[in-house]
């Protein structure tokens, strides 16, 4: 019987002693390799921000000014805006496979362009929620990298701040699942 027991022993002692180093080990490598995957989608996604940022040429109230829409509705202003920065969006979307890229005005409170624009038009003319980290980011003008709740679910997002305008401005993006956006404001 204590024969039986020393080798229940060495048989529990030898599985802790392999086993729980290597599943250790791998939830560690894991866990790693995750966060080495998530920093290289931030630094892509920032990266994209960035091409969004130099390709707007005009600010969001030039564009509407030259439309000789300054006046006019709601609507009307983001069927202009969206016209014309419509093909910016799709190809800087068409270079990155995958992502979705977009302005938001403030001034309006909504989506105004969202790329590819088969995929994304529905969003146009939307609000972002009150919650939504894209407006914590034109408050404060600091970038920031969070996952959180966006238009179109949980959602890697970067968020910077541009200053090219006197308007507020956000930017959305999507990478695999997972969002940016950009902001700027007065």
């Amino acid at each position: 019987m204590k024969t039986y027991l020393y080798r229940i022993r060495f048989g529990v002692a030898v599985i802790v002693v392999t086993i729980l180093p290597i599943i250790i080990t791998g939830i560690v490598l894991v866990k790693s390799a995750e966060q080495a995957l998530l920093a290289e989608k931030k630094q892509k996604l920032i990266a994209i921000t960035q091409q969004l940022d130099f390709a707007l040429s005009k600010d969001f109230d030039t564009i509407v000014l030259e439309a000789g829409l300054e006046k006019a509705e709601k609507e009307q202003k983001l069927q202009a805006l969206n016209e014309k920065m419509q093909p910016l969006t799709d190809r800087i979307a068409l270079a990155h496979p995958g992502i979705g890229v977009g302005y938001y005005s403030a001034a309006l409170d909504s989506i105004v362009t969202y790329g590819p624009s088969n995929e994304m038009s529905l969003y146009i003319g939307q609000s972002i929620s009150e919650t939504h980290p894209g407006r914590s980011v034109m408050q404060t003008r600091q970038t920031d990298v969070v996952i959180g709740e966006q238009v179109r679910g949980n959602k890697l997002q970067t968020a910077k701040r541009l200053g090219i305008s006197r308007r507020a401005l956000l930017y959305k993006l999507q990478m695999y699942g997972l969002d940016s956006a950009i902001g700027e404001r007065d």
